[in-house]
């Protein structure tokens, strides 16, 4: 793994990239209400993101995913969504859906939200090499809810939420059909008696 001394003297040639890392350095209370973890992680991230879009330095895809994968291989979950999009879209990286779904899953193992809800949909569409499984889609989105996430929060009401209405009136029909086909207590117990009667009356009639 590289570390942080490594990284300053890759870019101590570049005035620009130097300056954002002295801003980040100077702001980690801003990047960790941003991205919600560790400092060292935050910022290097944050700097990813930076030279991904040319926000504040030159455009850089490579120096965006060794920042990405620094700060993924201390636990960033933002970085290894980023990472997770690179791969999937060829940024910096080769097309990977491999290495693209295994960032993925860590960022929504993480807590991720965006995972969480991007996971979501690839399991219920069957999309990036992973089978449709519609209950795991629900669960991963709830969880994307759970944690904030609008995005997830419409889709879930428009489109998850009618499905569980739908599954669980006819898991109560279901039900219903069952107890309307099922002896009740009543006609069992009369049933019971009859047969009792019955027995009876052949022990009187022949004993």
């Amino acid at each position: 793994m590289i570390d942080f001394n490594q990284i300053k003297e890759k870019i101590s040639y570049d005035k620009d990239a130097q300056e954002v890392l002295n801003w980040c350095k100077q702001h980690t209370e801003y990047c960790s209400a941003v991205y919600g973890n560790s400092n060292a992680p935050c910022y290097l991230g944050y700097l990813g993101f930076l030279y991904e879009h040319g926000i504040g330095v030159n455009q850089n895809f490579d120096m965006a995913i060794l920042y990405y994968e620094l700060a993924a291989d201390k636990g960033n979950s933002d970085a290894e969504f980023q990472l997770s999009l690179c791969y999937n879209k060829g940024i910096g990286v080769k097309v990977d859906n491999i290495e693209s779904m295994k960032w993925l899953k860590l960022a929504a193992d993480h807590g991720n939200s965006d995972a969480q809800f991007h996971l979501a949909i690839s399991y219920e569409y069957g999309t990036r090499g992973l089978e449709k499984n519609m209950e795991k889609a629900i669960e991963l989105c709830k969880l994307a809810v759970d944690n904030g996430n609008k995005e997830a929060c419409y889709y879930f009401g428009e489109y998850y939420q009618p499905i569980i209405n739908q599954k669980e009136k006819s898991e109560m029909a279901s039900k219903f059909k069952f107890r309307l086909k099922s002896p009740s207590y009543e006609t069992i117990c009369n049933t019971s008696i009859i047969i009792l009667l019955i027995s009876l009356c052949i022990k009187i009639i022949f004993f």
